[in-house]
């Protein structure tokens, strides 16, 4: 148990309101990346967080959807109150929490995904690899981190729905568009940076305690890699962290066919 007194128990922080959790926690989860990634986990023993604003895939990452503005503008009419400055502020806030909210995403699928391979590790470059754990596992990297939550990324439609408005809700919506992604994130906005007005020294990343010989389960070889690309990884694998050796696999993808 974590003596901390400023500590939150893991139930707790899987019955946030903006995390929604899986149907089971023995469900399977994948992190795709290239090999220089891997070593970096394996040897480093630090699991990377990357600030929500530096998500360059979708600039929508943290932010709120037209609807929901709309949404808040209406209510401010209402009050009688002049929406620019309540707009103005919100705008502040949010542009803030982007700064200094980090998140890991993970792939829910019981099996592997070639889209994944294709957007994560290119197009048959070969150099790809990917871990494959459980939900379980990633509670177990989290329960002592007070600040790391967890769960279910939600899909929406931002010109029909609303959005909570909540800072760390801001990091779980994404747009119907990356339904495919099947994606859980772990998100922590550290109290420290939050304090502050000066974001722009914020750290492009936040990094947390990860044990890859408890926690990863197997290690796959991209479907795409030649023999000595194969071979390398192996090598590789095996001099920096033996014990994950038996754990490496040829991607389910390489199999050949029952008849030519």
């Amino acid at each position: 148990m974590n003596s901390n007194p400023g500590y939150i128990p893991l139930n707790e922080r899987l019955a946030h309101k903006c995390f929604q959790q899986p149907d089971s926690h023995k469900s399977k989860v994948w992190r795709y990346m290239n090999l220089a990634k891997l070593i970096s986990l394996i040897s480093e023993k630090r699991l990377y967080l990357t600030r929500l604003d530096k998500l360059i895939d979708d600039p929508h990452e943290g932010t709120l959807s037209k609807y929901t503005i709309n949404g808040i503008k209406s209510f401010a009419i209402s009050q009688n109150w002049d929406d620019k400055p309540v707009l103005d502020q919100l705008m502040k806030h949010y542009h803030k929490n982007r700064a200094t909210t980090y998140v890991c995403c993970w792939h829910m699928n019981e099996q592997e995904s070639e889209a994944m391979w294709r957007l994560y590790c290119g197009i048959n470059n070969g150099h790809g690899v990917a871990i494959q754990t459980t939900y379980s596992h990633l509670l177990k990297a989290i329960e002592t981190e007070s600040d790391v939550y967890i769960g279910c990324v939600r899909y929406f439609d931002p010109t029909s729905e609303p959005q909570d408005i909540n800072a760390l809700c801001a990091a779980m919506y994404k747009r119907n568009a990356f339904i495919h992604e099947k994606e859980i994130r772990m998100v922590i906005s550290p109290g420290e940076l939050r304090k502050t007005d000066n974001i722009e020294h914020s750290p492009e990343s936040w990094l947390i305690p990860w044990d890859s010989a408890q926690l990863i389960e197997q290690i796959y070889i991209d479907p795409c890699s030649p023999d000595y690309i194969a071979k390398a990884i192996k090598t590789v694998i095996n001099a920096i962290a033996p014990e994950l050796s038996k754990k490496i696999k040829d991607s389910h993808l390489k199999e050949a066919p029952f008849f030519p």
